[in-house]
């Protein structure tokens, strides 16, 4: 089963997401590299991976679809409230794609924590988690 999501304008809600790349990571020299067989690797098992894999962070505004994006690798992980801080400040100028931050927060469950719940509402923020499969209202 599919759900929908209908939002009415920016910053009412916005999607969270954090992956490891299954096919990109870095080499000793520091180069970024492509295996065909994609890795058995995720955000619980990264302890545990013995390559630097590449790290995603995503934060996408559901109505629009604008998006702020940015890059680490799992051994300088990018703190997750620098990455939202980076999305949310009003400060950015001619380079800035979400406005402020949201009314509601989908932060999937395999990031998600009672400290980043606590975090996010004392911002004012809804946290939720996401349905299992979620369409934007314009892909049904």
């Amino acid at each position: 089963m599919q759900h929908k999501i209908i939002t009415e304008h920016s910053n009412q809600l916005h999607q969270l997401l954090v992956s490891v790349s299954r096919h990109l990571y870095v080499t000793g020299d520091g180069f970024v590299k492509y295996q065909e067989k994609p890795a058995e690797v995720n955000i619980k098992n990264l302890p545990k991976t013995g390559r630097e894999r590449l790290v995603y962070y995503v934060l996408r505004d559901h109505f629009s679809g604008s998006f702020v994006f940015q890059v680490a690798s799992t051994r300088s992980l990018a703190p997750l409230a620098e990455f939202l801080h980076l999305a949310w400040r009003e400060d950015a100028g001619e380079n800035k794609y979400l406005w402020g931050m949201p009314d509601s927060l989908l932060i999937p469950k395999n990031i998600s924590s009672p400290g980043l719940y606590r975090g996010v509402e004392k911002l004012g923020i809804k946290p939720l988690n996401p349905p299992a499969a979620l369409l934007p209202e314009s892909e049904s």
